[in-house]
């Protein structure tokens, strides 16, 4: 598919509900077998993002969270942690319409270069199932561990 250019910009109060809404299209599948009243359903998202949100912001304090821009429109986020000994990708959201335009392949080998360039690994954890997985494993992630719900992945720095 063809390749849409982006641009990041740091997050700001002002994209706080944008980022609910890119939390509730990347998590719905995996709570709409809930069956639950729109209200409700709109509730336990919203408690969803918020735990998400201050769990990030407890573990990854230093993290530079960046919202995913193409053109004037946001299509997502990006939180990293950059550290002494390694480079993690905290996480990283596309709305559904944005992807398999190649902006995540795209960000990651940004994100990859910027590694090499430090060399440092660059590092993430990702959920058991997600689809993502996929392209890690194309850009030449490997395994170096694993959880109860994800898999711990790396791409070494340059040699």
């Amino acid at each position: 598919m063809a390749h849409m250019e982006f641009t990041l910009r740091p997050a700001a109060a002002g994209d706080e509900e944008f980022l609910a809404q890119l939390y509730g299209d990347v998590r719905y599948l995996e709570f709409a077998i809930l069956a639950l009243p729109p209200e409700a359903f709109a509730t336990l998202m919203q408690m969803q993002y918020r735990a998400q949100r201050l769990g990030y912001q407890n573990s990854y304090p230093n993290a530079q969270h960046s919202i995913i821009w193409v053109g004037e429109t946001r299509v997502g986020r990006i939180l990293v942690d950059y550290a002494a000994t390694s480079v993690l990708l905290v996480d990283i959201a596309l709305l559904t319409a944005a992807r398999n335009h190649g902006i995540g392949t795209a960000i990651l080998q940004a994100l990859q270069a910027e590694a090499h360039k430090q060399n440092l690994p660059l590092r993430l954890h990702v959920r058991f199932g997600n689809r993502a997985l996929q392209l890690y494993q194309r850009l030449g992630f490997r395994q170096t561990g694993e959880t109860a719900t994800h898999l711990e992945m790396e791409l070494p720095p340059a040699s």
